[in-house]
């Protein structure tokens, strides 16, 4: 150990009197500083800095700002930053821990010094590995600095520097096995450069890479570990694959200056050479492989965000049916291994689960078949039922798997005799493509023949009435408003003149059906949908329903207009989804439109905008207190039945209203709509100021003030 405290000792005094590591050291800070400054002003939507700093960032980095505070996302981002900058910047550091021995011609005589190579390599490898430690330190400015506008996680701020540390280990480690093999310090440096950044792009190659050859270059990637320490997560796979990196290229090392010994048997030559770096190699791979398959990881963030919740495990065990979650990631989204980790530790665990990962840029059709409207999008799917996620949510993933887990199947009844459309029907005015859609999301559609029934059947989660010809009797009606008032929920498309019984019965619970056809007179919207008869809905309300659509149009073929009535009856609650452009208007004289000459008459036409569908929430009094409140009933209402048929069906947002419509009335949550940017924390102007003058030129100015301190006291020429 003595010996050991000697090489390090006498290392670490070399490596300090260098004046070209204080500029690199310099140049490091420069660069990190500059794209802090960068970050921050990105994350908080004010730019920190006087000096244009485009040249650095050709194109601006995607916002870090998420759901956590931006100054942990700024800090976690800059650590990020650090670790690339570590691939680029030690291999200067290592390049000459033995190249420069050889190039002095000291390397032989330290060979044959009554030292033991371990002894040799660990006191380089050490001294090394302190003086980054003592460089990391100055990197604390960026988190302190983060203070003065926001909390960053301390977890993991701590958590990010164990991670940087044992990249640096491994990366100085592999920079002196490259040392050793060259007398050439710009050799060593390249091959550094090379092997790590090979490594640390390994995980776009696992992007682009399929199968075995993806999960191994996903195995590989120095980026791939190192992020999971970034983001507050203490793993001992991640920690197992930095240290026996390092281990595995220090016994390299040692094997080659082995083979160097002066006088050295040939047989112990070789068998430094060959046997006994692979003979390490297999080991340490069996090792990390061992740690994989059992991980064991501490969450350091502030609210556990990374912690396994016991509940779900349990519930996942218990699993009377297995779940297959879909993550909807693009291929160059950072997200898509914390969701490899996470359904990892799921399934290593004993969940009874599969995932699979899904590029909806490049699969658009599966993404189009699961209703996936935006990246980072969790899909769940079991036997009866489907639940989408936004994000990397554990909670929401827990909540979405247990509606799924206890979902009973959902039964969607189309009502028929009275001339409705089938839904086996292939033809142009059949909803065979609405019940596909329905049964893709796991809803089981049948027939319910009305006029042959006496109630409604108990199975049904939601009753659906498209199109009838003819009306609907008065006892049918009573059977629909039993139904509806015991909490039972009604989905009505109701086309101009059609079913005046139905009229009366949505008059009953407040909504109002005109005796009108809707006319649209404008070019733009002939040009996307056909005619002036095509009703557009270009409004929607904050609803449910039609809160996923706001950036998206609705075609109605041939609608009537829905209104509310001026008063709601009690008990009732209802509000219209969608409304067509001011320039639409509601004709009533439908002779003249038949004849092709109707015109807008302001003493009998309403002017638009103008309903198309309106929702309502039934809330009915129990006849005596001591029977159990039945479920508020749920009604909608739309003014045309022919949107959701096969000629419409797939036309912009029409697939998406109608099934919204039954999601929201089986009570499931429609898909979720792109999220609103959150309003970033704006600096100050003191606050801009530090964060640009501190970390871009003062504190990058101090390792070349020590670099001038250092040639001055040499007495180098000036």
């Amino acid at each position: 150990m003595r010996k050991l405290g000697i090489v390090y000792a006498r290392e670490l005094r070399a490596l300090c009197a260098q004046p070209a590591l204080y500029l690199a050291t310099g140049g490091g800070l420069l660069l990190v500083g500059a794209l802090y400054a960068f970050v921050t002003g990105q994350a908080t939507g004010t730019p920190p800095f006087s000096l244009p700093l485009h040249w650095l960032l050709p194109a601006p980095p995607v916002t870090v700002l998420g759901a956590r505070d931006a100054a942990t996302a700024v800090v976690e981002t800059t650590f990020g930053i650090v670790g690339v900058v570590s691939v680029l910047a030690l291999p200067l550091l290592s390049m000459s821990l033995w190249a420069a021995e050889q190039q002095r011609g000291t390397a032989e005589l330290l060979l044959t010094l009554p030292l033991r190579l371990s002894e040799l390599v660990l006191g380089k490898f050490l001294a090394a590995l302190t003086l980054y430690a003592l460089l990391l330190c100055l990197t604390l400015l960026y988190p302190l600095l983060a203070t003065t506008f926001g909390r960053p996680d301390p977890g993991l701020v701590l958590s990010s520097y164990v991670g940087t540390l044992l990249l640096g280990a491994a990366l100085l480690a592999l920079g002196l096995f490259y040392s050793a093999l060259t007398a050439q310090r710009l050799a060593a440096a390249v091959l550094s450069w090379a092997s790590g950044l090979a490594l640390w792009l390994a995980g776009q190659a696992a992007d682009l890479a399929s199968g075995s050859l993806g999960f191994l270059f996903t195995h590989l990637s120095l980026a791939y570990h190192h992020g999971t320490f970034v983001k507050g997560l203490l793993t001992t796979a991640d920690a197992a694959f930095f240290v026996l990196l390092a281990l595995v290229a220090l016994v390299c090392t040692r094997q080659v200056l082995a083979a160097r010994v002066p006088q050295a048997p040939a047989g112990r030559r070789l068998r430094a050479l060959v046997w006994r770096p692979p003979v390490v190699l297999a080991g340490a791979v069996a090792l990390y492989a061992l740690a994989a398959q059992h991980p064991q990881s501490l969450d350091l963030t502030r609210a556990q965000q990374h912690r396994l919740a016991q509940h779900t495990l349990r519930r996942l065990r218990q699993a009377p049916q297995p779940l297959k979650v879909i993550g909807f990631f693009h291929r160059k989204d950072p997200q898509r291994r914390r969701f490899l980790q996470l359904l990892g530790e799921y399934m290593t665990r004993g969940a009874a689960l599969s995932f699979e990962l899904v590029d909806p840029h490049r699969q658009p059709a599966l993404a189009k078949h699961y209703r996936v409207a935006a990246d980072r999008t969790l899909v769940v799917v079991g036997s009866h039922r489907v639940e989408q996620v936004e994000g990397l949510d554990e909670t929401a993933l827990l909540r979405a798997m247990a509606r799924v887990l206890g979902a009973v199947p959902t039964v969607v009844y189309f009502v028929t005799g009275h001339g409705e459309a089938s839904t086996t029907d292939e033809e142009e005015s059949g909803y065979r493509l609405a019940r596909q859609s329905l049964e893709a999301q796991h809803y089981q559609v049948r027939e319910l023949a009305l006029p042959a029934a006496t109630r409604v059947p108990p199975d049904a989660t939601v009753v659906v009435v498209a199109g009838p010809r003819q009306d609907v009797s008065s006892s049918e009606r009573s059977l629909l408003a039993a139904y509806l008032e015991s909490g039972g929920r009604l989905l009505l498309l109701l086309d101009p003149q059609s079913a005046p019984g139905l009229a009366s019965f949505v008059a009953r619970y407040g909504l109002e059906l005109g005796n009108d056809v809707i006319l649209t007179p404008n070019a733009l919207f002939r040009l996307l949908g056909g005619d002036y008869h095509v009703a557009v809905a270009t409004a929607y309300a904050d609803h449910p329903i039609t809160r996923p659509l706001a950036e998206t149009l609705t075609f109605f073929p041939l609608a009537r207009s829905v209104r509310l009535a001026a008063s709601l009856p009690a008990g009732v609650t209802a509000q219209v989804l969608a409304t067509t452009p001011p320039e639409s208007w509601a004709e009533t004289d439908l002779l003249a439109l038949q004849e092709g000459r109707a015109a807008f008459d302001a003493d009998r036409d309403r002017p638009g905008p103008l309903g198309l569908a309106a929702a309502a929430t039934v809330r009915p009094t129990p006849s005596q207190p001591p029977v159990k409140r039945p479920a508020a009933g749920r009604l909608v209402v739309v003014g045309d039945a022919d949107f959701a048929t096969n000629a419409f069906f797939s036309l912009h947002g029409n697939g998406d209203f109608f099934l919204n419509a039954i999601r929201w009335l089986a009570g499931d949550a429609p898909p979720p709509a792109m999220p609103p940017r959150p309003h970033p924390p704006a600096l100050t102007r003191h606050q801009a100021a530090l964060v640009f003058w501190l970390p871009v030129l003062a504190f990058p100015l101090l390792p070349v003030l020590g670099s001038a301190c250092l040639l001055g006291r040499r007495g180098y020429p000036r």
